[in-house]
């Protein structure tokens, strides 16, 4: 009997529906940066950083309530998104180009260069962190504004 209950929740624990993107939707990509900004600058969309580390207590809170909100769900798809460990050396060259100075921190970066558009340092209510990504996407506007600006003068 504890033989079959084990096996079954290790079921529950691995495959492919424990790297399905929870009720909020979103689809994270972990420790791949390069590959989270080349996926930005080909759908032209900001990247949402999460800078976490294993042992903080807020990154694993706020992943495990804020971060899986189905609340989120309509920016899903409006960012690239990845979460870095900030413990893994496969992350040192992005952490020294954004920074961290607290866990968590996040991190809204432009497609096009490393831009930040918008930060939040440590925990947010879901309310706090739907007006970060807000901001990001208004500072995403921004830029593209900007650009075809310069496009339309040109032409």
């Amino acid at each position: 009997m504890r033989t079959a209950l084990l096996s079954l929740a290790l079921l529950c624990c691995a495959g492919p529906a424990a790297a399905a993107p929870g009720a909020a939707g979103i689809d994270w990509q972990h420790d791949a940066y390069d590959a989270a900004r080349a996926a930005a600058r080909a759908a032209d969309k900001p990247v949402v950083v999460d800078l976490w580390a294993p042992w903080c207590h807020t990154c694993l809170s706020m992943k495990h309530t804020v971060l899986a909100d189905a609340k989120l769900a309509p920016f899903a798809d409006r960012f690239v998104w990845v979460a870095l460990d900030t413990d893994r050396p496969e992350n040192a060259a992005a952490l020294k180009t954004l920074g961290i100075g607290a866990w968590p921190t996040f991190y809204v970066v432009s497609p096009t260069d490393d831009a930040v558009q918008a930060r939040h340092v440590g925990a947010a209510s879901l309310e706090e962190f739907v007006a970060f990504l807000e901001a990001g996407l208004a500072g995403h506007r921004a830029v593209a504004d900007t650009a075809w600006g310069k496009a339309a003068r040109l032409g």
